[in-house]
C-alpha cells in the first residue's frame, strides 16, 4: 500500500516520474516511462500487436488481470496524472526530465524503484500466452523465483560493453536519439511508428521446449519465448503500444542464415522502407554458433556488417546488440573451457567494434555452477540446450536492465555535450568502428589505420550504389522458409514461382514450421528452376541484373533416411527472357548449341552429429550475362531425402 500523505505524494512523484522517464526508451528501453502520465500501469486494457487481431488481444480489466493496484494507489496515480500533464514527454523529451532529478538516475536505482513498486513483476504478466490472465498465478510464482536470483548486483554483471561512442555524430548515438524521438512522438499520437526490434536466433530463441517450469502442458515452442515476453513487458511497463518485437528465430540454423536474410531484405514488411526501418537488431545465436565455429570473431563480424545493410540511405543503421546467452557448456560432462573462450571472443568483438554486449551467461553462471541440478534457468535433466520458461523470463529482464542502462548513459552524456545555455560542447570525432579490420589478421598500428580508412570509403561507395539502385536487395530470387505467424508474413518469392519440372520434389508448408521447405522425397529426385535475369521493382516492372552467386540453406541430419544424402546443382544460362517464370525449358533456351554450365555444386545432407542443423553456403556463378535467365537443376545423387529452406540468386 502506498501512503496518500502529502509527503508520500512528493516521494512517489519523484521516484515514479524518474523511473517512467528513462525506461521508455528503445524498443527495449521502456522500463521507466512512468513519470506521472496515464502510462502508469493501471487497470486499463492493454492491447498488443502480437500474432492475432488487436480485438483479440485485450487484457481483461479485473482484479485477476495483468495489472493490479488497490484503490489508494489508483487514486494517487490519477492525481499525479492530473498534476503532471500527459504531454510532458512530448513537450520535454525523456532526457531533460530524467536529468532534472539527480541522485536516483542510475539504472540500478531506477530498477530498484520498479521492484519496490511492483511494476516489474506486474509487467512480466503481459506475456503473449497470458492475455486473458489465465496464467497469472503461475507467472507470479515463476517471476518471484527469477527475481529472487536476479538482484541488481547480478544484473550489473551482464553489462559487458556499452557502445557509448564519444563521437556525437556516431550511428549509435544518432540512433538512440532517433528512438527516443520515436517514443516521444508515439506517446503523443499513436499514428507515429513504433520502435521496431528484430531478433535473430536458433531454436533456443524460438522457444523450443520452453514450457517446463511448472506443470503447464503446451506446444513445444511459441509464446513463452523471451522475444514475445519482451514486447509484452515493454508495452505493459510503458502503458502504451510503443514497441514491436519480431522473433525471426529459426530452429537448427546459425547466424549465417540471418546474414543472408539481412543482406537480401528478407525481413518483416513492417520493418522495411524509409518510414518503417528496424531500430534494434538482437543477435541471439550464441548457443547454435558455439557448436559450429572455432573463430567467433568472423561470424560475429559478418552479422553486424549485414545488419548495417538494413540502414536507411539517409539515416543511422540499427543498433546491433550482441546477446551472449550460452550458459556455461550445455554438454554437461564436457570441459567449460571452450565456452569460456567463446565468451571472451564476444567481449573482444564488442570492444573492438564498439557494439553493445549483453552477457546473460554472466548472470546465470553463478546459479548454474552453484547448483548443476537447478531447473529454473537451465534444465540439465531434460534439455540443457533450450532454456525453460524461467530462463526466458531471466533473459528478457536482463535485456530490459541493459536497455535502461543504455538510455541512462546516453542521457548522462548529453549533460556534457549540451551546455547549460544549450550550446554544444565540442567532442573529438572518430571514424566508424564498425569498419575496423578484423583483429585476427594481426595488423600493425599503421596498417589498422590505413585499412580502417579504406574500408570506410568502400562502405560509403557500396551504400551509395545500393541506394541509387533502390535498396540493398537486388536479387532475381530470394526466399527463406518462414513461420506462418502474422509477423513473418510478407510478399516475397517462393520456390513455387520458379519450379518448372519436378520429379519427386515438393514444397512443404504444413504445420509445424520445422516441416517447411523444398524437399526431395526419393532417390534420383530432380527439379528444374527457371529464373529470370531481372529483379522486380516496386511498380512491378523488372530491371535486368547480373547474377553473381547462388545462396543455399539446407539441412544436415543423422537418421537412417538421411544416410548418404547428397545433392548436385547445375546452373545454366537460358538466354534473354522476359521474366515469365512458367516458360518451358525447351522454349526458354533459344541458343543452337548446348548452353554452358556457369556453376556446379555438391552438397551433403548427412552428418554424424545427433541433431538436425541448417547450413548456408554460397556458390559463385561465373559468366552470367546481364539480363539473361538461368536454368537451375537440383538432382539427388545419393540417399532418398534432402531439404532446402533458403535460396537466393543475386
Amino acid at each position: 500500500m502506498i501512503t496518500t500523505s502529502h509527503q508520500g505524494h512528493s516521494m512517489i512523484k519523484g521516484s515514479l516520474g524518474m523511473m517512467k522517464c528513462v525506461l521508455v526508451v528503445l524498443a527495449l528501453v521502456v522500463l521507466a516511462l512512468m513519470a506521472g502520465t496515464n502510462n502508469m500501469i493501471l487497470k486499463y486494457e492493454y492491447t498488443s500487436s502480437n500474432n492475432a487481431p488487436a480485438s483479440d488481444l485485450h487484457v481483461k480489466d479485473t482484479s485477476d488481470g495483468i495489472f493490479t493496484n488497490d484503490n489508494d494507489e489508483l487514486q494517487l496515480i490519477n492525481e499525479i496524472h492530473q498534476e503532471e500533464q500527459t504531454d510532458i514527454y512530448y513537450e520535454m523529451g525523456i532526457c531533460p526530465i530524467f536529468n532534472s532529478k539527480p541522485g536516483i538516475n542510475s539504472a540500478t536505482s531506477l530498477w530498484v524503484e520498479g521492484l519496490k513498486a511492483g511494476y516489474i513483476k506486474d509487467s512480466i504478466l503481459a506475456a503473449p500466452d497470458n492475455l486473458d490472465g489465465s496464467l497469472n498465478a503461475h507467472l507470479r510464482d515463476l517471476s518471484t523465483r527469477v527475481l529472487a536470483v536476479l538482484s541488481p548486483t547480478i544484473l550489473r554483471r551482464s553489462i559487458h560493453h556499452f557502445a557509448a561512442s564519444p563521437n556525437e555524430g556516431s550511428d549509435n548515438r544518432r540512433k538512440i536519439t532517433a528512438i527516443l524521438e520515436k517514443l516521444r512522438l508515439r506517446h503523443h499520437d499513436k499514428k507515429h511508428d513504433k520502435v521496431k526490434i528484430l531478433v535473430f536466433g536458433g531454436s533456443p530463441t524460438a522457444g523450443s521446449n520452453c514450457y517446463r517450469n511448472g506443470a503447464l502442458k503446451k506446444d513445444k515452442s511459441g509464446p513463452c519465448a523471451w522475444p514475445g515476453h519482451l514486447e509484452g513487458f515493454l508495452n505493459a511497463y510503458a502503458g502504451f503500444d510503443a514497441f514491436e518485437v519480431v522473433n525471426y528465430a529459426i530452429g537448427a540454423s546459425d547466424s549465417s542464415l540471418a546474414v543472408t536474410m539481412m543482406q537480401h531484405g528478407l525481413v518483416p514488411e513492417s520493418m522495411k522502407g524509409p518510414d518503417h526501418e528496424v531500430d534494434i537488431i538482437i543477435y541471439a545465436y550464441s548457443v547454435n554458433d558455439f557448436e559450429r565455429y572455432d573463430n567467433s570473431a568472423n561470424f560475429l563480424h559478418d552479422f553486424v556488417v549485414a545488419a548495417d545493410s538494413l540502414a536507411p540511405c539517409d539515416g543511422p543503421r540499427p543498433i546491433t546488440i550482441l546477446l551472449d546467452d550460452l550458459v556455461v557448456n550445455f554438454h554437461r560432462n564436457h570441459s567449460i573451457d571452450p565456452a569460456e573462450k567463446f565468451h571472451s571472443e564476444f567481449v573482444k568483438m564488442a570492444q573492438w567494434h564498439d557494439l553493445p554486449l549483453v552477457s546473460y551467461s554472466n548472470v546465470a553462471k553463478s546459479l548454474v555452477l552453484h547448483n548443476t541440478s537447478e531447473e529454473l534457468f537451465v534444465d540439465y535433466k531434460k534439455d540443457s540446450k533450450h532454456a525453460p520458461r524461467g530462463g526466458h523470463i531471466a533473459i528478457m529482464l536482463t535485456l530490459a536492465f541493459n536497455f535502461l542502462n543504455m538510455v541512462q548513459q546516453h542521457c548522462d552524456d548529453l549533460l556534457y555535450t549540451t551546455g547549460e545555455n544549450g550550446e554544444n560542447n565540442k567532442t573529438s570525432t572518430f571514424m566508424d568502428p564498425l569498419h575496423l579490420p578484423l583483429i585476427e589478421s594481426n595488423p600493425s598500428l599503421d596498417a589498422v589505420t590505413e585499412s580502417w580508412k579504406s574500408r570506410i570509403v568502400d562502405a560509403k561507395e557500396k551504400k551509395s550504389k545500393n541506394c541509387k539502385n533502390g535498396g540493398n536487395k537486388r536479387c532475381a530470387f530470394a526466399w527463406v522458409a518462414m513461420r506462418k505467424e502474422k509477423e513473418h508474413y510478407h510478399h516475397v518469392d517462393t520456390p513455387q514461382d520458379i519450379m518448372a519440372e519436378s520429379q519427386d520434389w515438393v514444397l512443404d508448408s504444413t504445420w509445424p514450421p520445422t516441416n517447411y521447405g523444398l524437399k526431395a522425397l526419393k532417390e534420383n529426385a530432380t527439379v528444374q528452376l527457371l529464373l529470370p535475369g531481372t529483379v522486380r521493382n516496386e511498380d512491378d516492372s523488372r530491371t535486368g541484373i547480373q547474377i553473381e552467386s547462388m545462396g543455399i540453406t539446407y539441412m544436415k541430419s543423422y537418421s537412417e533416411k538421411w544416410y548418404n544424402s547428397s545433392l548436385h546443382v547445375d546452373v545454366i544460362s537460358r538466354g534473354n527472357v522476359d521474366g515469365n517464370f512458367t516458360m518451358p525449358i525447351s522454349e526458354g533456351n533459344s541458343m543452337s548449341n548446348s548452353p554452358a554450365i556457369l556453376a556446379s555444386g555438391n552438397y551433403s545432407g548427412f552428418h554424424e552429429t545427433h541433431t538436425s542443423e541448417y547450413y548456408t553456403e554460397s556458390l559463385d556463378i561465373h559468366g552470367h550475362q546481364f539480363g539473361e535467365g538461368l536454368n537451375v537443376t537440383f538432382r539427388m545423387t545419393g540417399g532418398s531425402t534432402f531439404k532446402i529452406i533458403g535460396l537466393t540468386f543475386c
